[in-house]
C-alpha cells in the first residue's frame, strides 16, 4: 500500500468516514465518483451497477466503512470502503494512465465481482480472486471481438467462446 498524499490525517491516522450510510447512498456516491473518471477511449461504457453486482458471498466478510477519496504517492486514486487499514467492500480505483477498477475488494485486493476498464479501452467484467481475473468473465476488446468464458490466474483458461462483433461496411 502506498503512502497518502491527500485525505490523510496524521493526528488520528484516519481519513474521514461516511458512517451509517445505507447501501443505496453508498452506491450513489460510488457512481458519482466513477462518473468523474471516464476513460476517453471508452466513453460508451455504461455505469457500473453496484446494486446488482455487490458481492454477497461468505468470502466478503470484511465490509468496511466508506471513506473519502485517497490519492497515493504513485497517483492511484481510491474511493470506497475500508476495514483494517485496507480496501474491503465496494470501491473504485483509478490509475494515472486512465485504467479504472469498479467492484468488490477484500484485504486490499480485487475479490468478487468487478470491472476493469483498461487504459487502451479494453474491458474485463467478471470474477476476481486476489487481484486477478479468475472464474467467469467477459473481455471486450476495442476491435469488437469478445471472449466469454472461464479465467484462471488472469488468463483465459478452460471453457470459453469468441465472438466477432466487428461492423463491416
Amino acid at each position: 500500500m502506498g503512502s497518502y498524499r491527500s485525505g490523510f490525517n496524521e493526528d488520528s491516522l484516519r481519513v474521514k468516514t461516511y458512517g451509517g450510510l445505507p447501501p443505496s447512498k453508498i452506491n450513489q456516491l460510488l457512481l458519482e465518483f466513477s462518473a468523474k473518471h471516464i476513460n476517453p477511449n471508452r466513453p460508451d461504457v455504461p455505469p457500473y451497477d453496484w446494486a446488482t453486482y455487490h458481492d454477497n458471498s461468505s468470502s466478503s466478510t470484511n465490509i468496511g466503512e466508506l471513506q473519502e477519496e485517497i490519492v497515493f504517492d504513485n497517483g492511484i486514486i481510491y474511493f470506497g470502503q475500508w476495514a483494517y487499514g485496507e480496501k474491503n467492500g465496494k470501491g473504485v480505483q483509478v490509475w494515472p494512465d486512465g485504467s479504472k477498477f469498479e467492484g468488490n475488494w477484500k484485504n486490499g485486493q480485487a475479490n468478487g465481482k468487478g470491472r476493469l476498464i483498461h487504459a487502451d479501452g479494453d474491458v474485463y467484467f467478471g470474477d476476481w480472486v486476489e487481484d486477478k481475473a479468475q472464474g467467469l468473465g467477459i473481455y471486450y476488446h476495442m476491435d469488437g471481438t469478445i471472449y466469454e468464458g472461464e479465467w484462471y490466474d488472469d488468463k483465459q483458461h478452460g471453457r470459453g467462446r469468441w465472438f466477432d462483433n466487428k461492423v463491416i461496411g
